[in-house]
């Protein structure tokens, strides 16, 4: 599968050794129900060594981005909802947050605040 196709960001190094290259990438996009397609797509992710890197990555794009049609590390976008929900949506921060209604880890959530701040401020400088 190439990330051109799906426009999810640019190539990571790990993609090279994935078992996904040179598959048709419209297994991995199965009609709703198709359960017969949806196993050929796990066959494939089940094999690959590079499994928990796919699931990494599509976890972060999805922490920004939303949801994302397919399967992606043998997961469809219903089984991967569950590991999504509960993290930072900072590309590439792994915390897991403890409160569902939380979007952010305490970190980035201090950091967006300050930003926001700084911003007023600055705007209440130029129209003074």
């Amino acid at each position: 599968m190439t990330l051109d196709l799906l426009d999810l960001g640019p190539p990571q190094p790990w993609m090279a050794d994935a078992a996904c290259p040179g598959v048709d990438p419209e297994i991995f996009f199965p009609a709703r129900g198709d359960t017969l397609a949806a196993q050929k797509a796990k066959a494939v992710c089940s094999g690959c060594p590079v499994r928990a890197a796919c699931l990494d990555w599509i976890l972060d794009v999805e922490a920004v981005e939303g949801g994302q049609p397919g399967i992606y590390a043998g997961l469809t976008d219903t089984e991967r909802r569950p590991l999504r929900v509960r993290r930072c949506r900072v590309p590439g921060c792994r915390v897991v947050l403890t409160s569902p209604s939380s979007r952010y880890c305490f970190e980035h959530s201090v950091a967006r605040r300050r930003q926001s701040r700084a911003d007023y401020d600055h705007r209440r400088r130029l129209s003074a």
